[in-house]
């Protein structure tokens, strides 16, 4: 008799307001978030580190424009292209809300592929 083997789902879903998504954790995607991943922390954390009272006017605005194209662009590369209106407005059309949001989304992410990772490593390390 054939042994059944269990295949995980390829996916995550996520509920965010009254909508579902689905997180790709496919290969492609999930080295597509890395990269992404690495191009978000940097101008995140150059946008962490400016002073807004600093800024003119117009360059409050430009800035508030920057962090909401960046968050948009994080979204839609993990929930796919549209999901940021969805989500912006579900969460009150906040940009702090969406950090957390983001924040959220890149721990399941990266839980997943730590769990793939740690699962891997045991079954090669045991003692036979």
């Amino acid at each position: 008799m054939a042994r059944k083997i269990e295949i995980k789902k390829a996916y995550e879903e996520v509920e965010i307001g009254t909508k579902t998504y689905r997180i790709d954790l496919s290969d492609d995607k999930v080295h597509e978030y890395q990269e992404f991943f690495v191009k978000y922390e940097k101008e995140a954390n150059e946008l962490e580190n400016t002073d807004v009272t600093e800024l003119s006017i117009e360059e409050q605005n430009a800035f508030r424009e920057k962090t909401k194209n960046l968050t948009k662009a994080m979204i839609n590369v993990i929930l796919g292209e549209d999901a940021f209106e969805n989500v912006y407005e579900a969460t009150g059309r906040s940009s702090i809300v969406m950090f957390d949001v983001i924040s959220q989304l890149m721990d399941i992410i990266e839980e997943r592929s730590t769990d793939f990772k740690e699962k891997a490593k045991e079954y090669y390390t045991q003692k036979k």
